[in-house]
C-alpha cells in the first residue's frame, strides 16, 4: 500500500522502500531516493494517503465478492441464446444466481 500512496504523492518513480512499513521509523529508515532528488514526504502524508486507499479497497470488497461468485461470461451469452431460441431455463437459473450472489454480498 506505500508504494501506491507514495506514488499518488507525486513520487511516481526511482525510488525504494520496503513493502511492510507500517511505522514512521521504518519508513524513515527504508525509504531511498534514488533519483537524486533528495525527496522525501512526510510520514502524516504518506500514512494519511494509505488509510484513504485502505478504506477505497475495503469498500469495494462486496465487488471483488461478487466478481468471483457471478456466472461467467459464456454461461451468460449461451443462456441469452437459448432463451433467444424459446428456451429461457438457462437464464432463469442464472437470473436466480445473480440475485443470490447480490443478496450475499450487498452493498455496504
Amino acid at each position: 500500500m506505500i508504494v501506491e500512496a507514495l506514488k499518488e504523492l507525486g513520487i511516481t518513480n526511482d525510488f525504494a522502500v520496503d513493502a511492510d512499513v507500517e511505522t514512521e521509523e521504518h519508513y524513515k529508515r527504508s525509504f531511498k531516493d534514488i533519483s537524486g532528488e533528495n525527496r522525501f514526504i512526510e510520514w502524516s502524508k504518506v500514512k494519511s494517503k494509505m488509510d484513504e486507499l485502505q478504506a477505497e479497497y475495503d469498500a469495494k470488497s462486496y465487488a471483488r465478492a461478487r466478481a468471483s461468485q457471478y456466472p461467467s461470461i459464456t454461461d451468460v451469452v449461451v443462456a441469452l441464446a437459448e432463451k433467444e431460441e424459446g428456451n429461457d431455463t438457462a437464464w432463469q437459473e442464472i437470473t436466480a444466481q445473480r440475485a443470490k450472489v447480490k443478496a450475499d454480498n450487498p452493498k455496504p
